[in-house]
């Protein structure tokens, strides 16, 4: 009788230690797949040269989303801060629809422009986030048709992979409707 009573004891604390090691184990594996509200946002980026010129490319960059939603990270005219310098504008080119170019330079050690074009006046809502979805930079405008070009001063931020989130409503006529989506800049000094 007292060796089934050892056995018993043993395989009792044999089971704990099991489901233990399936407890970390399971733990482990969801910090491995963490992802933010997002998604796995940061996966790559765009490297792009000083021109714009694009090396190599991240297919889930710099590309309209019709799918893709904010999540939570709005802006409204009141939220607006102007951390960006005014837009270089090319208004006598008129782009037959919306578009977005990566960031250039990327990776960049400073600043990098993000060149947009509008075929109709537009607000504009840029969004710079870090990887805990922080805001770090955000610009709400509004810009007439036409080519425009803003720099984002990153010389401040740490190394590291930053989120610009846009998204252009076409508020006069509503024919050209929204663009939006995203793209990745990364820091490295």
């Amino acid at each position: 009788m007292k060796g089934t009573k050892i056995f018993h004891n043993n395989f009792t604390h044999y089971k704990c230690f099991i489901l233990c090691i399936i407890f970390l184990f399971l733990i482990q594996s969801c910090k491995e797949n963490q992802t933010t509200e997002f998604g796995n946002i940061f996966s790559g980026i765009t490297n792009t040269d000083e021109n714009g010129n694009i090396l190599s490319s991240d297919s889930d960059d710099w590309k309209n989303d019709y799918n893709w939603e904010y999540n939570g990270i709005y802006l409204s005219q009141k939220d607006s801060i102007e951390v960006f310098p005014p837009p270089q504008s090319q208004t006598d080119v008129y782009p037959s629809n919306f578009y977005v170019y990566p960031a250039y330079p990327n990776p960049v050690s400073s600043g990098c422009n993000i060149e947009f074009g509008l075929p109709t006046f537009c607000e504009v809502f840029i969004i710079i986030i870090n990887q805990s979805n922080n805001i770090i930079a955000k610009l709400m405008l509004r810009y007439t048709s036409g080519v425009h070009v803003i720099r984002f001063d990153g010389s401040s931020l740490n190394n590291d992979t930053y989120r610009c989130i846009y998204r252009f409503e076409d508020k006069l006529t509503g024919e050209y409707g929204i663009f939006n989506g995203h793209g990745d800049i990364q820091i490295v000094k």
